[in-house]
């Protein structure tokens, strides 16, 4: 198994989206995502990961950015979600 652990910055979303739009994204690879806030990009790369039906891991609470105030959460409130709560 590899664990590509991604920041989200827009090249590497763009690349992850292709690949798993492509079906080039083997079922070995399962993508950490940490990203800074949330973006079309993002939700468009989340989107065709949950088409293909793709494993991924999505850190709700990065060490960097204001990805909970973009949720609406606060900045560093603690809160989580769950995957089914963020709009992709």
């Amino acid at each position: 198994m590899y664990c590509p652990y991604l920041r989200g910055r827009l090249n590497e979303l763009l690349a992850l989206r292709e690949l798993a739009e492509k079906d080039l994204l083997g079922q070995e690879v399962v993508p950490i995502l940490e990203p800074i806030k949330m973006t079309p990009t993002l939700t468009s790369t989340l989107q065709a990961l949950e088409m293909k039906k793709h494993s991924y891991a999505l850190i709700l609470n990065p060490a960097v950015g204001d990805l909970q105030e973009s949720l609406g959460g606060g900045k560093r409130s603690g809160k989580c979600w769950s995957l089914k709560s963020i709009p992709v």
